[in-house]
Order: structure tokens, then C-alpha cells, then sequence
């Protein structure tokens, strides 16, 4: 990690980093958010997400910079801006966070699916395993314009009774 001297922001300002206003656009405001007072940038969260995810809360993959808001090079540029800018920069990251709508699009949960508390990933997940008789309990299932079925193996998943 870098040593940097600026201490805690004193003012920060939000982007919303998505496909439409990339890491790139970003770089591009760095020089305007200076001239506004701005000492350092605060980016929503820029991690491989759900496909078509918008707000990028729903982390598909903690490894990789999502490549819609840029991808790692898109992250280096921003850096390489907000730092010309003289500007610091905060990542949101809320690593509770997973997408698991689609475990084909989340090689970990899809790795906890099939393995069980065996998985190499289970430990990157709160499962209480003995609740579900060493098997995944989720809630019902809701019904949300938005929500796609999960398929989910039958002998992994337990639906909770509330």
C-alpha cells in the first residue's frame, strides 16, 4: 500500500461508475472536481458485478475490476488522473455484497453450490451449514420485476418457511 499524506478527506465527491459513465469519463471530471474544492473522489463500487448491474453492489467476482466501468487499465488511468488532480480516492466496496442471482456468473458461489462447506470459497460466505443440514438455506423466493430465478441445484438449496 501507498504511504499518503493527506489524512482524512476533507470533502469527497460521489461518481457513480457504471458502463454509461466508465472509469474513463471519471478521469475526464478529475481536473473539474479539483477546481471545485474536492480533495479526493469517491467511487461507487467498481468490482466485477451481475451483468447488466447498474449500482454494482451485486459482486459476481472480488478479483477483477468490472470490465463495463473500465476494467483494470480504465482504474489505472483514473488513478493516474485523480493523482494529476491532486486528488485522493475512496473505493466503496461492501464486501457482504455477492451476486448470486446467476451462480454461473459467480465462479465462488457456483464453486459453494456444488462443493458444499467443502468449497474452497465457503469461508467468503455466511452459511450456516447446520441450519440447513450441511445444505444452502435461502429465503423464499420473491417476486420482483427485476428478480430472475436462481437456478440452484435442488439437493443445495432449502427454502426457509417464515
Amino acid at each position: 500500500m501507498r504511504d499518503d499524506s493527506r489524512g482524512a478527506p476533507a470533502s469527497t465527491y460521489r461518481l457513480q461508475v457504471r458502463a454509461s459513465f466508465d472509469l474513463d469519463a471519471a478521469a475526464a471530471v478529475t481536473g473539474y472536481l479539483h477546481d471545485l474544492g474536492v480533495d479526493w473522489a469517491y467511487l461507487s463500487p467498481i468490482l466485477q458485478a451481475a451483468a447488466g448491474s447498474d449500482h454494482g453492489y451485486d459482486v459476481v467476482d472480488p478479483t477483477r475490476v468490472d470490465a463495463d466501468r473500465g476494467g483494470a487499465a480504465g482504474l489505472s488511468r483514473f488513478v493516474a488522473a485523480a493523482r494529476d488532480a491532486g486528488l485522493g480516492i475512496l473505493v466503496d466496496i461492501v464486501p457482504n455484497h455477492q451476486g448470486v442471482a446467476d451462480p454461473a456468473e459467480n465462479p465462488w458461489w457456483s464453486d459453494v453450490l456444488t462443493h458444499g462447506r467443502r468449497s474452497a470459497h465457503a469461508a467468503a460466505f455466511d452459511i450456516d451449514w447446520e441450519h440447513g443440514a450441511e445444505r444452502v438455506v435461502l429465503p423464499p423466493r420473491i417476486h420482483h420485476p427485476d428478480y430472475h430465478p436462481t437456478p440452484i441445484p435442488p439437493e443445495m438449496y432449502v427454502p426457509e418457511r417464515y
